[in-house]
């Protein structure tokens, strides 16, 4: 039995991610498309990685001006997005901290649970897996 039934093959995610990204440029966003590209992942640190992670949870769902106002102090709890490790080893704390500004546990609990993934695997790990599924995709998209 499939540990996880509902996993998708690496073509139906990359079919997904290519109508996702057609919508996106439909609906007018190829401007973020464009910036995204420009980015250099493999410059990108812990840190950054920590603090996008936290931004695009919080903001799922969410006015972006709700969380543009609250952000500050949810990073100010999470030690300014510093380190997984930080945060893991504080997490109760940053927990506590967080929740006053923004309501919800859910969220919270998300990014001390990826916090704890860099933690047991290592940003570098991670950033590598992540950097070769990039290059597949960016290879099948030109197929």
């Amino acid at each position: 039995m499939q540990p996880f039934p509902h996993t998708l093959t690496s073509q139906q995610l990359l079919s997904t991610y290519l109508v996702a990204k057609d919508v996106i440029i439909q609906l007018g966003y190829d401007h973020e498309l464009r910036w995204q590209s420009n980015l250099r992942p493999e410059a990108a640190t812990e840190s950054d990685f920590l603090r996008e992670f936290a931004w695009v949870t919080l903001c799922c769902g969410m006015n972006e001006r709700v969380v543009r106002a609250k952000f500050p102090f949810v990073s100010h709890a999470f030690y300014d997005w510093r380190s997984a490790s930080r945060i893991v080893k504080r997490q109760e704390t940053c927990q506590r901290l967080a929740l006053i500004h923004f309501r919800h546990p859910g969220r919270i609990g998300s990014i001390i649970h990826v916090a704890a993934v860099l933690c047991s695997i290592g940003f570098a790990r991670f950033k590598r897996v992540s950097l070769v599924a990039n290059a597949r995709a960016s290879r099948a998209e030109l197929m």
